[in-house]
């Protein structure tokens, strides 16, 4: 008789707590039924308490934690990062996936990306979240340094299913004030051997207006130092994967700039220039970076005043920045 293996769902149920009802019965729903369902909620808040409680007495896999946070120094991204940890540290499953309390899965996505994951030898399936396919979804497998290199893979924990031997060692809240998914994901895809991609529509994102840099507070600082420690993380590692950092710190620098300039803050601007034609320097003989990538980096850097212009005309906004801190 063939054992399945155990998978942990980890949901982070923040206070704005209405859709967890519809997200907890997807979970439960699900084709693949050896699941373990961690719930962590807020404990300084009574009524998520008294849902997650409801929950597990609907179904015996599920299990909840309370974590406390702090009311005026945490946002709700603070919360998720905290509660997924939490969830990790409790999770018991050979592999973990985790779910927004405002999301929602199709029934057989667990099924999908675990049959993905043991047929092809991967710790990561992932799905394409810019996929419109509903039927059966193309699946790419890649090795290591080929994940990174095709830029297909996001980095965020939702729509993926990881091996859960990957996190050990691993702190989702080494930095404090943290980036979240950003500073994990990387080095995840860095210790697995092979990762897959599926074109496939089975994650479906509630869509809130965030902004990732002012809901955390992410000013050019902390933004500049997520880069840099991810240098640093490759630096005596792999090259073309430095080379490949260098690229995306370049690219954030160039969208930070369009982004400041639209918005007029002239005491800004010369700094973030400064700081990215230096980069700029590096990449500009970077073999991995893309033609395309790199004309637009030329112009910016030969035509900053035409390009601020245009950023200005085209009113850029913060999308594109997040755009630059999207990619494993």
């Amino acid at each position: 008789m063939r054992i399945e293996s155990l998978v942990s769902v980890v949901v982070a149920v923040s206070k704005k707590d209405d859709n967890i009802y519809g997200c907890v019965e997807c979970i439960m729903e699900q084709s693949y039924q050896n699941l373990e369902i961690i719930l962590v909620y807020d404990a300084t808040c009574e009524r998520s308490k008294r849902i997650c409680n409801n929950l597990s007495i609907m179904d015996m896999r599920i299990k909840i934690i309370g974590i406390l946070q702090d009311k005026e120094k945490s946002s709700h991204e603070d919360f998720r990062t905290l509660a997924f940890y939490e969830g990790l540290l409790q999770a018991k499953g050979s592999y973990i996936t985790f779910v927004d309390n405002r999301d929602r899965i199709r029934k057989d996505m667990i099924r999908y990306l675990l049959r993905t994951c043991t047929k092809y030898q991967c710790q990561i399936s992932s799905l394409s979240r810019k996929s419109t396919n509903f039927g059966k979804g193309k699946i790419r497998v890649y090795r290591r340094n080929a994940a990174f290199l095709s830029r297909k893979f996001t980095s965020e924990f939702n729509g993926k299913l990881f091996d859960i031997d990957l996190f050990e060692d691993l702190n989702l809240l080494e930095k404090e004030g943290g980036y979240g998914d950003n500073f994990i994901l990387y080095r995840l895809y860095y210790r697995a051997k092979k990762a897959a991609i599926i074109d496939k529509q089975m994650y479906y994102e509630v869509k809130e207006k965030r902004n990732f840099f002012i809901d955390k507070q992410i000013q050019l600082n902390n933004g500049i130092q997520l880069f840099k420690d991810r240098i640093n993380f490759f630096k005596d590692k792999e090259r073309t994967l430095l080379y490949l950092s260098h690229e995306y710190y370049c690219m954030f620098l160039a969208a930070y700039y369009l982004y400041i300039a639209r918005n007029k803050k002239e005491k800004d601007m010369e700094k973030v220039l400064a700081s990215f034609k230096k980069e700029y320097d590096r990449v500009r003989s970077n073999i991995i970076t893309p033609i395309n990538r790199k004309i637009f980096l030329s112009l910016l850097y030969y035509l900053p005043g035409l390009c601020a212009g245009i950023a200005r005309i085209l009113a850029i906004d913060y999308s594109l920045l997040k755009k630059c801190v999207s990619r494993i």
